[in-house]
């Protein structure tokens, strides 16, 4: 298997991916999402409760060009599985990932498993025969797809979930559904490829204390991100870490309002 080229994979991301003040969230908390829960972070923080909603994101993608001579450097994965939500499956990313790799000369077979508000433990329990037989489970374990093998498998988790502090479940949760999810893609020749989301445009409104703003909400998630894929990376298996929300600050601190309406 090719080894994936980490840098390409982000500027093909951040091609790709929707515009971050362009989502349309469904407002609802997340039923099974504990009242009241108390952040770990500040000592003014004892009473925002912490909810989780589903991903939903809307957009046009860019037609730039990913490197200014339009070739994807050598070594490039060309089959790549996308494992997330809607930040994922939006503009269809994976297929227009698949058409810059054949444009360029690579096999460029992409597949997403993208189930909307979904996060990475469910995804786990999809792909581990927990949940039964599932498209997943087929696609990087037993079916024809999984035997041929993967180059990468893309992880994307659930748009709030990193940033929310170490000791809160549904961080653990993260933790331990993208542990069983690298162990799986390694097992089909895989590299893990940890997809860092975006914070919104005006912060978070279910979590006002924890996400007051973009920056705020933005400078968490890239901490939580960068920390699982630290303790992912730990095993021999590549762990590579994609910073797209953190190219979204780029262009949020450059006062780009027309990317953010």
């Amino acid at each position: 298997m090719n080894r994936v080229h980490p840098t390409t994979i982000l500027a093909l991301f951040v091609l790709a991916c929707s515009d971050p003040g362009s989502s349309e969230q469904d407002t609802t908390s997340d039923p099974d999402a504990a009242p009241d829960v108390t952040p770990d972070l500040l000592e003014d923080e004892a009473d925002a409760p912490i909810d989780v909603q589903d991903d939903e994101i809307v957009g046009d993608a860019s037609e730039e060009d990913v490197e200014e001579d339009g070739e994807i450097p050598d070594g490039f994965a060309d089959r790549i599985l996308f494992i997330g939500n809607s930040y994922t499956a939006a503009n269809t990313l994976h297929l227009i990932i698949a058409d810059l790799l054949i444009e360029a000369g690579h096999e460029g077979h992409t597949l997403d498993v993208t189930p909307g508000g979904y996060r990475l433990e469910q995804h786990a329990a999809d792909a581990d025969g927990s949940s039964g037989d599932t498209r997943l489970r087929d696609l990087l374990v037993t079916g024809e797809e999984a035997t041929l093998g993967w180059d990468v498998v893309v992880l994307q988790q659930q748009s709030q979930v990193a940033g929310f502090p170490r000791t809160e479940p549904y961080w653990i949760a993260m933790e331990e559904g993208a542990t069983i999810l690298r162990d799986l893609a390694s097992d089909a020749g895989a590299d893990t490829v940890i997809f860092m989301t975006w914070g919104r445009r005006d912060g978070d409104d279910m979590n006002p204390t924890l996400y007051p703003d973009f920056p705020t909400m933005q400078t968490r998630l890239s901490d939580g991100y960068t920390d699982l894929a630290s303790r992912l990376d730990v095993t021999g298996d590549a762990v590579f870490l994609a910073p797209v929300g953190e190219s979204f600050r780029s262009i949020y601190l450059e006062g780009d309002t027309a990317a953010f309406e």
